[in-house]
């Protein structure tokens, strides 16, 4: 436990030390490499805040299954969270962007399933278990009968079309991420993580609440600078 508090001391003393250090940027590859370190810390949090547990009971026994359903939501959103950083890691934005949605609907669920108050039914159980349904549900004869969409369309033709002259060829290299997607996926896990332990009753000192305030601070700065610069660029 020692090490742990050191290291969310260190943690708070590397961002105060860098709470300034993009307004600095003049690159791309800067502002990625920084969105990465954050991206980093913010997974450490996540599954620091996962492992923690209110009393030493529930850490020998583990949790009952109510509440095991908010703890497991919480793993899946940590689990996403690290999915989408290995692909920004690796640049390939698009295989980054596919986890902005299961990311943003899992964070909802958890917030949802807290403002419960009382049994779970089981149906409750049922749609937060297996999400995966709905989207099953919604394909089918209309996957083949509609019309592709003009915004699928425009994320198509952007990403994975070349335009030669009126026609288009296949484009299977990746475009570089940028911070418009690191950003606002910390920011929603960390606004999560900030519910689960307020939740859980797991940071009763506040030690990781204080680390995750700070990294949200930094989070939003480099994406503020970074709209800045790419407004600078235009």
């Amino acid at each position: 436990m020692d090490k742990v508090i050191q290291n969310l001391k260190n943690m708070e003393k590397w961002i105060d030390s860098n709470l300034q250090r993009s307004a600095n940027f003049e690159t791309h590859y800067d502002f990625m490499s920084f969105a990465v370190e954050v991206m980093n810390r913010c997974l450490y949090l996540l599954k620091l805040g996962v492992h923690s547990t209110p009393d030493a009971d529930t850490a020998n026994t583990g949790y009952t299954q109510p509440k095991a359903i908010i703890v497991g939501h919480m793993v899946r959103l940590t689990k996403l969270y690290e999915g989408a950083l290995i692909h920004i890691s690796g640049c390939q934005v698009e295989l980054a962007r596919i986890f902005f949605r299961p990311i943003l609907e899992t964070a909802m669920k958890i917030e949802e399933l807290i403002r419960v108050k009382g049994p779970v039914s089981s149906d409750f159980i049922l749609s937060a278990a297996y999400p995966e349904l709905e989207m099953l549900g919604e394909t089918g004869y209309k996957t083949k009968d509609l019309p592709c969409p003009s915004s699928e369309w425009q994320d198509i033709r952007l990403h994975h079309l070349i335009q030669n002259g009126d026609c288009y060829v296949p484009n299977l290299s990746f475009n570089e991420p940028n911070p418009n997607v690191g950003c606002p996926l910390t920011q929603i896990c960390l606004d999560a993580l900030v519910t689960y332990l307020e939740w859980n009753k797991s940071d009763p000192h506040g030690v990781m609440t204080s680390a995750i305030a700070k990294l949200r601070e930094l989070n939003a700065s480099l994406d503020e600078t970074h709209e800045s610069w790419l407004g600078g660029k235009c």
